[in-house]
């Protein structure tokens, strides 16, 4: 049914003209129809004021129908441009369309204070404004699709999405608090938060761009070769079934003001360009467990709070602004952490020849396990503590430091360590390729030699003991042991070794002495050999010598007596 009322005022005349009529229409037709419009009149309970002016409902309220407002190519009936305004406490519609495609196709609605609107599915704007003012919306989905659309939410909003998109605009004016709810931006879209908002996820991708300027709250925040700045008294991530995180994949991250509370706060390169995040701070602090960097330069504030975990990479570069102390570790890849003060964590990763841990003579590191990983050469400075254990992969490390009680060594990849020191390891395993070097007394309880594996044991100069272990344990391949002795033996009968295992392994040590896995020098003549005594020097197989009388060498007097022995011998004459 289609009802028209034109009212027409001439001083004492008024013409009223009713014209009805009725069709039925086809399925086909309904379905490529987007629904009803609403731009003639009100709609359901005469609460719907089109341009300004009451006109009367147009039909039957029916929660099928679809509304288009401002868009005439959508629907029979809509004229263009068109602004509605709702007043209803109760009125419930499929969907809205507002706006198109036309020069004229714009369109508006305002849902007042008194306004409460119920749509069953979307709520699109393609061309015009959605403006909740002070009333309530509920809807699947807000979407602001184009340039020329704009959404501003000052009201109670109650939907699963509220999106920009294809550079549209969406403006949080009032609070919002759903934890259902995700506000996107994509494709050079626009997204501002200017009231306290808590919901579930803020994301962009493509170009677009997001302003918080007032507190946040939401599960976890992502975006995507995009622009994120916030300038808000806090920025929270909390999720109850996991981290929350705050992730910039690329584009540009600006921090004005306040404070970023999160578990994980990750910069990391653009995944379709490689380009770093371009990190601005300009003020604020963070809070947060874990920080990542990749690639980007972050300047840390002396208020800021990093307290599990600091991982940079890829040309990344951290400047620290105090010390560090840390529960978790620190993982520095082919990047650059720059200290302020001391450094204490659980553990510390040095990767790649580009690694570097900057600092002065002052700053220094206690940790319970060091890794140093394809670096050249990496010295321990004196005053760094390592706790517990130590990894070497490719690379040449050294230190003169006292290596005490520590729990593991291990030594990959070609790695070749250097204690110039004593050190105590519970257990140290050898790999393919790589050298540990002990150039001090140093006790291993269990070690473990893998193919192409080596052990070298220097000992000092006036030195008579070496490399004490309580186990060895060869892989196919084995490895090798060369002890080297110093040239100074000691008085006669002392035992002078370079290396003992516990127990009697004579039979073993004696063996690796013939075959070649253990090869000596040094020892300045002395016969080394596998020595097992318990009464004289304990429960150990020692790998030396006991140092043997040496042979004199002949006065004057006796050479010429033996040279007078030598002739007379030839005359048959001796001398008693």
């Amino acid at each position: 049914m289609n009802v028209s009322l034109v009212i027409v005022t001439r001083r004492v005349a008024i013409l009223l003209c009713f014209s009805v009529c009725f069709w039925v229409q086809s399925p086909a037709e309904a379905q490529s129809s987007f629904g009803r419009s609403v731009p003639n009149g009100n709609w359901f309970d005469n609460n719907w004021i089109i341009n300004g002016v009451n006109l009367g409902r147009p039909g039957q309220f029916n929660t099928d129908n679809n509304v288009v407002i401002g868009d005439a190519s959508a629907t029979s009936g809509a004229v263009e441009p068109a602004t509605v305004t709702l007043n209803s406490a109760a009125v419930q519609i499929e969907s809205i369309k507002i706006g198109g495609a036309g020069p004229n196709a714009t369109g508006n609605l305002n849902i007042s204070a008194a306004g409460n609107l119920t749509v069953n599915r979307d709520v699109e704007v393609h061309n015009g404004n959605l403006n909740l003012d002070g009333g309530s919306l509920q809807a699947n989905r807000v979407v602001a699709d184009g340039a020329a659309a704009n959404v501003t939410i000052n009201g109670n909003l109650d939907a699963d999405v509220l999106r920009a998109q294809a550079g549209g605009s969406v403006s949080i004016a009032g609070p919002i608090a759903n934890s259902d709810l995700s506000i996107s931006g994509s494709d050079g879209s626009d997204v501002q938060v200017n009231a306290t908002t808590a919901a579930r996820v803020l994301s962009l991708r493509n170009n677009s761009s997001a302003t918080l300027n007032a507190s946040s709250t939401f599960e976890q925040i992502n975006t995507v070769d995009s622009r994120l700045e916030i300038d808000a008294d806090t920025v929270t991530t909390g999720n109850a079934s996991g981290p929350s995180i705050v992730f910039v994949n690329g584009g540009q991250f600006e921090h004005q003001s306040g404070t970023i509370q999160t578990d994980r706060l990750e910069f990391s390169r653009s995944q379709a360009s490689g380009t770093a995040v371009e990190v601005q701070r300009l003020g604020g602090n963070f809070d947060v467990e874990d920080l990542t960097v990749e690639g980007s330069t972050v300047n840390l504030n002396l208020s800021d709070q990093i307290s599990n975990r600091i991982s940079v990479t890829d040309g990344g570069v951290i400047n620290a602004a105090s010390s560090l102390d840390l529960t978790g570790g620190v993982t520095i890849s082919n990047a650059t952490l720059n200290l302020a003060g001391d450094l204490v964590a659980e553990s510390l990763a040095l990767a790649g020849p580009a690694a570097i841990l900057g600092r002065t003579a002052d700053d220094h590191f206690t940790v319970s396990s060091l890794s140093v990983s394809s670096i050249a050469n990496y010295t321990l400075q004196e005053t760094d503590t390592v706790l517990d254990s130590l990894d070497v992969s490719d690379s040449t490390f050294t230190t003169s430091q006292v290596f005490s009680g520590l729990g593991n060594l291990a030594i990959v990849e070609a790695g070749n360590a250097a204690f110039l020191d004593s050190a105590d390891f519970e257990l140290a395993s050898v790999f393919g390729g790589s050298v540990a070097s002990f150039q001090a007394a140093s006790d291993i309880d269990n070690l473990l030699l893998f193919g192409g594996s080596e052990i070298e044991v220097v000992q000092a100069d006036g030195e008579s003991v070496g490399l004490t272990l309580g186990s060895i344990q060869t892989f196919p391949g084995g490895g090798i042991f060369d002890l080297q002795f110093d040239s100074v033996t000691g008085l006669i009968g002392e035992l002078d070794w370079a290396m003992r295992v516990a127990g009697d392994q004579q039979s073993v040590l004696q063996g690796y002495l013939d075959s070649g896995t253990i090869i000596t020098s040094g020892a300045d003549g002395q016969s080394i050999s596998a020595i097992y005594d318990v009464d004289l020097y304990g429960d150990f197989t020692h790998i030396g010598f006991v140092t043997a009388s040496p042979v004199p060498e002949p006065s004057s007097f006796a050479a010429m007596l033996l040279i007078g022995c030598a002739v007379a011998g030839r005359r048959k004459c001796c001398i008693a």
